[in-house]
């Protein structure tokens, strides 16, 4: 018996190249922990992201795979292939509520999620795990926007233009290409560096 259902995990993908389109979308816009379960091997890996999406297309690239192939986890997910990998989402955080702002979220969920991985991994000692502790969230620094809507004049200041774009949900290269050309988004919205 695999011993994740033990731990009541918030979703499983069982099969995770069938799975795949489906663990895309509803973790879309989410963060978690997440564990990769080799069905043939028994073996595991805990990972976080504050992006589960982003990180889960990062494990289904063929380049990306290829460029990572030293790590156990990626070379096993090459050998076996993903129809023998199960994808278990172990906690998420689905939005940012009300912290008002996305850095704010960004940087509480970064901490849990370091302390949450940790917890899993002192658990489950997974074995693609080749570090025993979890990698310590530092922020990240980016442009600082400020995105100002002339309509009714409100200002939103962000740390970054991706924050930006995570909390607004506009892609990042809209906001980045309205930055530089200086372009009202939504023919309301000004974007301009802090």
């Amino acid at each position: 018996m695999c011993k994740y259902k033990l731990w009541k995990p918030y979703k499983i993908y069982v099969n995770s190249r069938l799975n795949k389109d489906n663990a895309l979308q509803e973790n879309k816009n989410k963060a978690g922990i997440y564990l990769w379960y080799n069905a043939i091997t028994g073996k595991y890996y805990v990972g976080r992201s504050i992006d589960l999406t982003r990180r889960l297309l990062d494990y289904y690239n063929p380049k990306y795979l290829n460029k990572h192939s030293d790590k156990a986890i990626i070379r096993d997910l090459l050998d076996y292939g993903h129809s023998n990998f199960d994808l278990i989402i172990l906690e998420c955080c689905e939005d940012y509520g009300d912290y008002g702002n996305y850095e704010d979220y960004e940087d509480y969920v970064n901490k849990f999620m370091e302390n949450q991985e940790q917890y899993y991994i002192d658990l489950i000692n997974p074995e693609y795990n080749i570090q025993k502790k979890s990698t310590k969230y530092t922020p990240r620094k980016g442009c600082p926007i400020t995105i100002t809507n002339i309509k009714d004049n409100t200002t939103k200041n962000y740390l970054s233009i991706r924050a930006a774009a995570r909390h607004t949900k506009i892609n990042y290269s809209i906001l980045l290409c309205h930055l530089k050309n200086n372009k009202l988004l939504n023919k309301c919205c000004l974007i301009t560096k802090t």
